[in-house]
């Protein structure tokens, strides 16, 4: 159940003096209307019959116990109000009669009254409440025997009794519910809308009353319209509230009423995102709308924020570009580098990194290419702060590196802070085919890689030096894989380097894993990360190493990603995964907000363009969040929202959320990932993170996912969250960070603490803004 947080607070504190002023009685929606009420048999006692049905206005239960059966029933299948303190009902029979009534809470569970007599053509009136006496309940929730409001459903039950007559009717002569007074303009409210699809026009307006948003669509067919389906969805964290109706031209012009009922729209901080789709029968033949329910208090929240890089004083996200390589080959998507750059900054990205070339003049001096000072200053005019990757290759001496380190200096000083000192050691520069040595720098005996140590030798000297002619400057490197860096740090690593670079990508894992850990030192010789083969623990150990080797450094994840590239029949041996768009989107978010939280100085995604064409079977080629032809994939637009809302917003360390319950179905349990990753089994991690974060104004927004591997195998997985000391809120709206759909949450205030009871999480993860 979704309620707004304003309705789950106040009414526990509403007593009957309240209601005595500002109370209302009215029939719940679709009172009147026949399809609305069941006919219930009373099946464990065969033999009765009768109906459900609409006389005169007027529900009435026809019933006939002469061929046996005990009692029959007729249930109202519209809830009630959300609000209800109490519910009257007035019913009369021709004949005497004997009848009960049933009402489900909240929690499912049936309560039933004792049963009543009615006396012929006399009608009776009972009211029903929670704090009504009940014969008997049964079902839903069974720890909680008492009736929690609000008030589900109602069913009017007929009984056999031989001192009556066997056959008869019950009217239901009214019905009513003791309601406090509602202002129709606390809903979200909507705005006239039009559309075309398959030969069809649409137009709908709406009409809100205490019942909701009416909404009525007016379908009028043109010559060449099909037949099909209309549907309206109203997005839920749970299932997603929709009607259907069957429309063909040969009916002419339809009018469809729609409630939208006013528990689903009625948090004054949510805008609700109503969607319309018609649908043909006719394959492809589709079109929709999205409308707006705006609750009157919606614009002040963050939903729809988009920040500029200029806008941004301080962030850790960034996006690793090509326009050092812009004039041609594989990287030809990266040659407007102006436009890309605008692109970047616009969506709230703070840094990029990329190469800059030092080259000789034709004087025989060292300077930074032209072409990579161009990208550099406009970089750095729209407000984002650049990693420069100075290269560093095994075919050149020291000494010339020296000098280019001079060079890279006096011509970048004005615009860059920080320098990476190559880049992926083990694959590029040449180190390892130049001095020899496996990929992790481990030898047979153990000892590391000749490659490794002139490496390092020359990162030195390197580091060394820009310190000596910028000491300002922030110099960072060694950027081979984790046990690598680790072998570099027993060997010794210059003070001068501030900033150990990694590239912790999960290749074919969920973003919380990656391919090493303590099992893996048999591999590597080394021991990194933790038992579970955890991002955080790979995170965690590397600042206890930076103890241990005597500085206490900082981490740099220049690059991160994943790809969306498809399997071809001959690459499925590639190491990284073959992706849906929307999974890339999901995990590169799932990766920062973990990463936001962890001692971690800045993080790179790669890449912001394609390469390579976006070519479908190359997995170099299609890590970007736009593709060769500047589409925007679904990451785009959900790194965007994430740079935006989270602009401000560090990690609370002192605020620790509490997940009180996470039940799991059997089906949705995650096992073995991968069975043999280097002789190891790596598992599935089934858990789900929460991560708070705080501006300096002390707002919090809180964000939650679960851990398992994207999959839409199965629609959901509840869980119920403890918020301590957050009680005071005054409400709270989820959104969905891939998405952008926001949603109510079922909040509960006790103790002084906030409780999100039944959260229900999809695939995507959701951050939780909250309302003082």
């Amino acid at each position: 159940m979704n309620r707004s947080f304003t309705a789950a607070l106040l009414l526990p504190a509403l007593c009957a003096g309240w209601f005595a002023l500002h109370a209302e009685s009215l029939p719940p929606a679709g009172f009147d209307q026949p399809q609305n009420w069941l006919f219930r048999p009373g099946a464990e006692y065969p033999g009765a019959t009768g109906s459900a049905a609409v006389e005169n206005g007027k529900p009435v239960l026809h019933y006939d116990f002469s061929k046996g059966g005990r009692y029959v029933g007729m249930q109202l299948r519209t809830p009630l109000f959300d609000d209800a303190a109490e519910v009257a009902v007035t019913l009369v029979s021709p004949a005497p009669a004997k009848v009960t009534m049933r009402l489900t809470d909240a929690n499912g569970r049936v309560f039933q009254s004792a049963p009543l007599k009615l006396e012929a053509a006399k009608p009776r009136r009972t009211v029903l409440s929670a704090a009504s006496r009940w014969a008997t309940s049964w079902g839903g929730d069974a720890k909680n025997k008492k009736f929690t409001p609000p008030m589900r459903s109602l069913t009017v039950q007929a009984h056999a009794d031989d001192k009556m007559p066997a056959a008869g009717t019950v009217t239901v002569e009214s019905l009513l519910c003791e309601v406090p007074q509602f202002d129709p303009s606390t809903l979200g409210t909507g705005k006239p809308f039009s559309f075309s699809a398959a030969g069809w026009n649409f137009s709908g307006d709406f009409r809100p009353d205490r019942l909701g948003q009416h909404l009525t669509v007016t379908a009028m067919p043109g010559r060449e319209a099909q037949a099909g389906e209309y549907t309206v969805t109203l997005p839920q964290l749970n299932r997603d509230w929709s009607r259907h109706f069957q429309l063909n031209p040969a009916d002419g012009e339809q009018k469809l009423q729609i409630l939208i009922p006013r528990r689903l729209i009625s948090n004054p901080y949510n805008r609700y995102q109503l969607s319309q789709m018609f649908r043909s029968e006719q394959p492809g033949s589709s079109a929709s709308v999205i409308t707006p329910l705006a609750g009157r208090n919606s614009a002040g929240m963050e939903f729809d924020k988009t920040l500029h890089a200029r806008e941004i004083p301080f962030s850790r996200i960034g996006t690793q570009v090509h326009f050092a390589y812009r004039t041609g080959g594989g990287f030809a998507a990266y040659a407007p580098y102006r436009m890309l750059t605008d692109e970047i900054a616009a969506a709230g990205f703070k840094w990029i990194r990329d190469t800059a070339l030092v080259e000789q003049d034709e004087q025989g001096n060292y300077r930074v290419r032209p072409s990579d000072m161009e990208w550099i200053r406009y970089a750095h005019e729209q407000g984002l702060n650049v990693i420069v990757i100075f290269r560093l290759y095994a075919n050149d001496t020291l000494d010339n590196y020296l000098k280019k380190v001079d060079a890279m200096v006096r011509d970048t000083r004005e615009y860059v802070k920080v320098y990476e000192l190559g880049n992926e050691p083990f694959g590029q520069g040449r180190w390892r085919e130049t001095y020899g040595g496996p990929w992790n720098g481990k030898e047979k005996d153990n000892s590391t890689s000749p490659w490794v140590k002139e490496h390092l030798k020359y990162t030195n000297a390197i580091a060394d030096r820009f310190k000596q002619v910028y000491p300002g400057c922030t110099v960072i490197g060694l950027g081979a894989n984790t046990p690598t860096n680790y072998r570099y740090l027993d060997i010794g690593v210059t003070a001068s380097l501030d900033g150990v670079t990694d590239h912790p990508y999960s290749y074919c894992l969920p973003p919380e894993k990656v391919p090493y850990g303590h099992r893996f030192a048999k591999r590597d010789g080394v021991r990194v990360g933790d038992e579970r083969d955890s991002f955080r623990g790979l995170i965690e150990d590397y600042h206890r190493k930076f103890k241990e080797t005597g500085k206490a450094r900082s981490l740099w994840l220049t690059e991160f990603g994943y790809t969306t590239y498809w399997t071809s029949g001959s690459n499925e041996k590639n190491r990284y995964g073959t992706y849906t768009e929307e999974a890339q989107a999901v995990y590169i978010v799932r990766r920062l907000l973990e990463t936001l939280s962890l001692p971690v100085e800045q993080v790179s995604q790669y890449c912001f363009v394609d390469k390579l064409n976006s070519r479908s079977d190359a997995a170099e080629g299609n890590f970007g969040l736009l593709r060769t032809d500047y589409s925007k994939k679904p990451a785009f637009y959900a790194m965007r929202r994430l740079n935006s809302l989270l602009s401000g917003f560090e990690f609370d360390a002192d605020f620790r959320p509490e997940i009180t319950a996470a039940p799991r179905q059997k089906g949705n349990q995650r096992g073995v990932l991968i069975g043999n990753w280097d002789e190891v089994s790596i598992s599935a991690d089934n858990d789900c993170m929460v991560v708070p974060f705080r501006n300096k104004a002390g707002e919090r927004r809180v964000a939650v996912w679960s851990m398992q591997p994207y999959s839409r195998e199965f629609n959901n997985r509840v869980i119920s969250l403890r918020l301590p000391g957050m009680g005071g809120a005054a409400g709270a709206v989820a959104q969905d960070l891939i998405t952008g759909v926001t949603y109510d949450l079922d909040l509960e205030a006790r103790g002084g603490d906030l409780f999100i009871n039944h959260l229900s999480l999809r695939e995507n993860p959701l951050l939780i803004q909250f309302v003082k």
